[in-house]
């Protein structure tokens, strides 16, 4: 039995490992595709779904070289696509540059250590992923002159009712875009707005929880929701 065990849990790995290289040729197929765009907004398309994609690729290579393939540290998972996004996404974006470069928004990370299966976590992380694109994309220095993300995931425990993950993502800003409604994630109902919204709400159909994003006041905030799957350990 424990060998058996032991080879699914190998040949588990082995999938994410080829899914990681999958994603990184696909990204490198897209780049090349963004060298002959010839429109600015084609090129900003381009550039969100790259971005997007070697945060999963980053995801992927996590549950690869994680020992205990079964349950995987979201904290770290969090911490290390955040941070491939944000060196990835394009400069003019809010992107580039390293934690805490002069050159983009300072990320901070306050992440509780919580352990969760891959069917679960992979979901968490893609929500983190895409609602820092949307802080990227629309965020701005507030108006003491600071630009920031800021990252948090924590549990809650509502009276009786059982334990709850609550990942937050917020940003500083100077309010939302012009055109925007509060709560949109953009200006205008643009489609890029729409498209991040779609995806925020699915990752939290996965995870049977809820989702909300927007703005508030002179902030982005996007919200996670859900239940703690059993047997998810702090670690």
């Amino acid at each position: 039995v424990i060998e058996a065990l032991e080879g699914q849990e190998v040949l588990l790995k082995e999938v994410h490992h080829r899914v990681k290289n999958n994603l990184q040729m696909i990204s490198s197929m897209i780049n090349l595709q963004a060298r002959d765009a010839e429109h600015e907004e084609t090129l900003d398309a381009l550039a969100r779904v790259n971005a997007r994609i070697a945060s999963l690729a980053t995801i992927h290579r996590s549950l690869y070289s994680s020992e205990n393939v079964g349950r995987m540290r979201l904290d770290l998972l969090l911490h290390h696509a955040v941070q491939t996004l944000r060196e990835t996404a394009r400069p003019d974006g809010g992107g580039g540059g390293g934690e805490g470069s002069g050159d983009g928004p300072t990320l901070s990370y306050d992440l509780a250590p919580l352990r969760l299966p891959p069917n679960a976590a992979l979901p968490c992380a893609m929500f983190a992923v895409e609602a820092v694109t949307n802080a990227l994309k629309h965020g701005a220095p507030g108006p003491d002159g600071r630009h920031w993300i800021a990252v948090r995931l924590a549990e809650d425990s509502p009276g009786d009712g059982p334990q709850r993950l609550v990942l937050t993502v917020e940003s500083s800003g100077t309010g939302r875009p012009p055109g925007a409604a509060q709560g949109d994630t953009g200006a205008g109902g643009e489609r890029p707005a729409r498209v991040g919204r779609r995806l925020l709400d699915g990752f939290a159909r996965q995870l049977q929880g809820e989702a909300q994003s927007g703005w508030q006041g002179e902030r982005y905030v996007a919200r996670l929701v859900c239940p703690v799957p059993p047997g998810a350990p702090t670690a």
